[in-house]
């Protein structure tokens, strides 16, 4: 007798189980490699933000000051002819010296024409003034042939808010325009740049660059473009000047009680809501009363595609990530560089 074996195939049921456990495997697996992959992107930025510093820290060696965030003009105006950001004055310390000595640096970086040196350089992108985790566009003409206007995602911290800031031009309000610790952050615009002897602060508690998403007033070559405020201009709890009764002794926030943390009722004020806000210029909070009086460019705080965290250079060129929910009284801190900070919170 000759008996013959059935083959046990697989069943619809079955199918359609192991497509599901690899499904879920699939699921598993992708945050996993996503994350792998953005902190891949984040120690590449890590890098930039310290070329950036040692950049700045070769600019002052050789000058004995941080370059000007931009140069003032005899009107104590920012911008026109000769108007280059530090991203300008600290190529040839970031190997692109022959670009920089192809630059007219006595032109207006805002009118590059096409062909000319200048222009070049408005078309060039330059691989360590953008965060590999932007996904936002590269020049503010991309659609251009060649794309015009190569954007940088590294700003300087020139001030705390557009108040602050507004002191260069004379049009800062009291008790800005009688402070001489105005503006407050490192990379302000000046003639001759901030000293170290000009930080008492520290060098190693003082941010001077941080990033940004803006994708419409970042150009690289224009000195307003590359200047930061800490906090836009439509939020409350605007800093009120040195507080010079007691207990407090450093420059701090307008509300500010001494206390880090929920028990500061800085956490809760509409700053927080504006620190670190990964917004686009372009939308809805590009509203009038956040738009400095002399340029659109520093309107914004700091911003980054990075999940929590934007990345900050030291002026000693370090690199910190800054957390986005960090206390905004502690950010207000560190981006002053004359603000007496305490040392002992609450003594």
């Amino acid at each position: 007798m000759v008996t013959t074996r059935s083959r046990r195939g697989f069943t619809l049921v079955e199918l359609l189980v192991v497509i599901a456990i690899i499904g879920i495997l699939i699921g598993l697996l992708l945050p996993a490699i996503n994350a792998a992959r953005e902190a891949g992107r984040r120690a590449s930025c890590t890098n930039k933000v310290k070329q950036l510093g040692l950049g700045l820290q070769n600019y002052a060696s050789t000058f004995q000051s941080l370059p000007a965030g931009a140069p003032l003009n005899t009107n104590k105006s920012v911008g026109g002819k000769g108007a280059y950001s530090w991203l300008v004055k600290i190529l040839p310390f970031m190997e692109y010296d022959n670009l920089y000595k192809t630059l007219d640096r006595q032109g207006d970086p805002e009118a590059a024409a096409a062909g000319t040196p200048m222009g070049l350089a408005d078309q060039t992108s330059i691989k360590e003034f953008v965060c590999p985790s932007n996904a936002n566009q590269l020049f503010l003409a991309p659609t251009a042939s060649p794309p015009t206007g190569a954007l940088t995602n590294y700003k300087g911290v020139a001030a705390t808010t557009v108040n602050s800031l507004n002191l260069v031009t004379g049009s800062g309000a009291a008790p800005y325009g009688t402070s001489s610790l105005h503006p407050d952050g490192v990379m302000i615009p000046s003639t001759n740049g901030v000293r170290f002897a000009d930080i008492p602060d520290g060098t190693s508690h003082t941010i001077a660059t941080l990033e940004t998403i803006d994708d419409t007033y970042s150009r690289w070559l224009v000195g307003k473009d590359c200047l930061m405020v800490g906090f836009p201009k439509g939020a409350t709890g605007l800093p009120s000047g040195p507080k010079p009764t007691a207990p407090y002794t450093y420059f701090s926030p307008t509300g500010y009680n001494g206390d880090l943390g929920d028990s500061s009722p800085v956490s809760t004020s509409a700053m927080k809501d504006f620190m670190m806000y990964d917004f686009s210029p372009q939308g809805t909070n590009n509203g009038a009363n956040e738009v400095p009086t002399w340029s659109k460019a520093t309107a914004y705080g700091p911003s980054s595609a990075h999940p929590a965290v934007c990345m900050g250079g030291m002026v000693d060129g370090s690199v910190q990530s800054v957390s986005k929910r960090l206390d905004p009284a502690a950010f207000f801190f560190l981006i002053t560089k004359n603000g007496s900070d305490p040392f002992y919170i609450g003594q």
